[in-house]
């Protein structure tokens, strides 16, 4: 489905009343907890500029598209200023393709570096959505020449995915993880971390988060981790297959629910494939004057 296509579409859909009126309702909800939580703040007065503009942008959203305000559960206000939000959401069918696209974006009042974030994020939806479909041509053609038909073939169902999940928001961090899966294959699958200080728009580090010693205690934590689960030596390949707790500046991580550091390791880095992506937490303690960690 093309854009042109889509934007036809949306505009024969009219949101009903109920969604307009929850919508509505729950913005209403999040405006009077921020603004109890801010009065003791001197920043009130931009808090409240920040709260006018988001409310208008969903409100908006909600006359625009009813698939916009159906996600609003997915739209938390984060810190004074950044949102995360649904800026592309459509359903493609064709003959037995599906595709199904809800690609995250940041929207705030002064965080001109979230262009950059968004830039990035569309980039690498389109470019997995094209390799989705190269990728389904060539299983047909695999199929095709070990004796299938097209018939075979186009009686079979295909979908793509794109979708994301907040990890862990607060007025100084956010952390939420883009996915793209495909019915078919796990070949092609892409999951990718993003771990955002909302102060500065910087993309967060293990140093930032652990401190100085954040290797040595990141690995510390896989190994413990590790021996707790599979003190027979049957899960995790040996040593010798690179199954060493290596954590590195490259290591993929997010931030769960109570702001702990999650180190993500793909399917066949330190395990077989069929017991999926491995994560190993790192907990991290909050000091006056300064942030350390400990190891769980």
């Amino acid at each position: 489905m093309n854009q042109e296509e889509y934007n036809r579409l949306l505009s024969q859909v009219a949101p009903s009343p109920e969604l307009v009126k929850r919508t509505r309702e729950q913005i209403h909800l999040e405006g009077e907890r921020r603004r109890k939580k801010a009065e003791s703040r001197w920043l009130f007065r931009g808090f409240r500029r920040g709260l006018a503009v988001a409310a208008a942008m969903l409100v908006m959203g909600v006359n625009i598209s009813p698939a916009f305000a159906q996600m609003l559960e997915k739209v938390p206000v984060l810190g004074q200023a950044v949102q995360v939000v649904t800026v592309r959401n459509w359903f493609s069918q064709q003959g037995n393709r599906q595709i199904t696209v809800d690609q995250p974006g940041l929207s705030g009042d002064g965080a001109s570096w979230a262009v950059n974030i968004n830039e990035e994020i569309q980039q690498t939806v389109d470019r997995y959505l094209e390799e989705a479909n190269q990728r389904l041509e060539e299983y047909k053609q695999a199929v095709l020449a070990t004796g299938g038909s097209e018939e075979e073939f186009d009686s079979r169902h295909f979908q793509v995915s794109v979708d994301y999940e907040i990890q862990y928001q607060s007025d100084q961090y956010l952390s939420y993880v883009l996915y793209g899966r495909e019915s078919w294959t796990g070949a092609g699958q892409i999951t990718r971390f993003y771990n955002l200080d909302l102060t500065t728009g910087e993309v967060l580090t293990l140093e930032q988060l652990l401190g100085e010693n954040w290797k040595e205690l990141a690995e510390q934590a896989v190994r413990q981790q590790m021996a707790q689960r599979d003190p027979e030596g049957n899960l995790y390949f040996p040593p010798e297959m690179g199954a060493s707790p290596q954590v590195t500046e490259e290591t993929s991580f997010y931030l769960n629910e109570n702001g702990d550091v999650v180190l993500y390791f793909e399917p066949y880095t330190i395990a077989p494939g069929g017991y999926g992506p491995q994560t190993f937490v790192v907990e991290r303690e909050e000091e006056a004057g300064g942030e350390d960690a400990s190891v769980s």
